[in-house]
């Protein structure tokens, strides 16, 4: 009478099996980081800015009005805003155009 090797059956062992179990995993790790990520870091709000794409963000506005920097203090012209934000792929760019509020950014604590 030969000993069962880990219940390595054909059944248990078949590609749909295990990539079932794959992605009931997969799941589970996302859920546990999602919420382990939101008790640990608190949401801030974001000052105001354009609408961004979905992945590449406001890279094809920036690339469409050329010189950026011109395009960006129109933006802020147009909010009627001295600190805006602006995703450009997956970072946020926050632009100041008041002295005060660079002076804050700038500060060492």
């Amino acid at each position: 009478m030969s000993l069962p090797y880990l219940f390595l059956d054909s059944e248990v062992t078949s590609p749909i099996a295990l990539s079932l179990a794959f992605i009931i995993f997969m799941f589970l790790v996302k859920f546990v980081l999602k919420t382990h990520n939101k008790n640990s870091v608190p949401i801030v709000a974001l000052p105001p800015g354009p609408s961004p794409w979905p992945i590449v963000g406001c890279l094809p506005e920036m690339w469409r009005n050329r010189p950026a920097h011109r395009w960006i203090h129109s933006l802020m012209k147009k909010l009627n805003t001295d600190i805006a934000c602006i995703r450009l792929g997956n970072v946020h760019v926050i632009p100041v155009t008041s002295p005060e509020i660079a002076r804050e950014f700038l500060k060492r604590k």
